[in-house]
């Protein structure tokens, strides 16, 4: 029988109605007054406490130490899981460095949990509070699903793997925020009007200045963009795998073909050029020494670095080129960076192409994936397939017009 007290002072004046047990030698509240439903309560505890030491889990751990634990094991996967998973462990952790809260999209310090809480102390209110927060400094939906995707990957590892002690009662169920995945490609024009936008020569710079007033610095970071901008378009490549492109993945020789490495499946691809693509790499390559970096697009004050992931003048561009119109972003969602690589797949597939050859521009393992990225207007493809049909079909035998007139004229017996 488990034995119940209430708490007392040293006079022995009791503080407090709730029922306590002890257990592993510490006091635990039951949270209740009634001494019969504290007494259920305290056995489920202690029930709870048998089934992890016979599962193993017999040790605890911080918030700190667990995520650090995610952190080692995402790292073994893939350099875009480490990515995705160290920033989670800024977000939650508290670890978010000043200088770069500019991914923040409120440019404040997230909210966090205290690093040195035991992990088994992680409730439901915790969960809420994080998913608030969330929404109040501006994340997508998106962002916080996979968030507590996240931490619900912990909870099980803890269980599964690592012999942690977790909360059985921390409920994962109904969490998910609905996303609406809104996405599009922009049409030929819109394309046409973002390159004359982002058009280094004819931009205008800080303090309103022409191209030939311009500091250098300001003409390097521009003429960046822009040649980003057009290997987005031409090779339908992320945004991390544009801008970590090395030299010695580019063929200088023959100028025909460019290797891509896709850290998001561990694979390497090798793309052609387009003719404007290949000369905008080899406007580069004839001033590559002036920068002296292995990468085809350098970090704008680190040379020895890629270009970083803040693409501030792409995006600026895009919304001048009106591709966010509120109208627009209401319909169809916020044009990105990303939505550029929608564009190359739904211009290639208007052309032709189709998702099985789609998928290995795109560095997909399946067409399913690549399907996702085509956006083609319903006239666009009924005119395509119409096209498409007029060219292989036969033509109708001769003298079935005269047949049938001869059919509907002649007089029936």
């Amino acid at each position: 029988m488990t034995k119940l007290f209430r708490r007392t002072d040293k006079a022995g004046k009791v503080l407090s109605q709730k029922w306590s047990f002890s257990l592993n030698g510490q006091r635990k509240s039951t949270g209740c007054t009634n001494k019969r439903e504290a007494m259920n309560i305290a056995e489920l505890m202690l029930s709870k406490n048998r089934a992890h030491k016979i599962a193993g889990l017999t040790h605890d751990a911080t918030i700190a130490d667990v995520i650090q634990l995610y952190v080692d094991q995402q790292t073994l996967v893939s350099a875009s899981c480490k990515a995705q998973s160290e920033a989670f462990q800024k977000r939650l952790g508290g670890t978010f460095p000043a200088d770069e809260l500019y991914r923040v999209p409120e440019k404040v310090m997230p909210y966090s949990l205290d690093s040195k809480r035991l992990w088994a102390s992680l409730s439901n209110r915790d969960l809420d509070v994080i998913m608030t927060n969330r929404k109040l400094e501006g994340y997508a939906n998106a962002t916080i699903n996979k968030e507590v995707d996240y931490i619900q990957a912990c909870q099980k590892a803890c269980k599964r793997k690592w012999g942690i002690k977790i909360n059985h009662d921390l409920d994962f169920d109904d969490l998910t925020l609905p996303v609406k995945k809104k996405t599009r490609a922009a049409s030929e024009a819109e394309e046409q009007t973002l390159i004359d936008v982002m058009n280094p020569v004819t931009k205008i710079y800080l303090n309103k200045c022409s191209w030939e007033r311009a500091p250098r610095n300001q003409r390097l970071w521009a003429v960046d963009s822009f040649h980003l901008l057009i290997t987005y378009l031409d090779t339908g490549v992320r945004s991390s795998e544009g801008r970590h492109i090395l030299w010695t993945d580019v063929d200088t020789v023959n100028w025909v073909g460019i290797k891509v490495y896709r850290p998001k499946t561990d694979t390497t691809d090798m793309l052609q050029m387009t003719d404007r693509l290949r000369e905008v790499m080899q406007q580069r390559f004839k001033y590559r020494d002036v920068r002296g970096s292995k990468y085809v697009y350098p970090h704008a004050f680190d040379v020895e670095k890629p270009k970083s992931g803040y693409m501030g003048a792409l995006r600026n561009g895009i919304n001048k080129a009106g591709l966010n119109d509120p109208v627009f972003v209401k319909r169809y969602g916020k044009f990105t960076v990303h939505s550029l690589r929608d564009s190359y797949a739904t211009r290639l597939t208007e052309q032709g192409i189709i998702p099985s050859e789609l998928m290995h521009l795109l560095g997909h393992k399946n067409e399913e994936m690549s399907m996702k990225y085509i956006h083609m207007r319903p006239k666009d493809a009924i005119a395509k397939g119409t096209a498409l049909r007029n060219a292989v079909a036969a033509e109708l035998p001769e003298g079935l017009g005269v047949s049938l007139e001869n059919a509907y004229t002649e007089k029936l017996l």
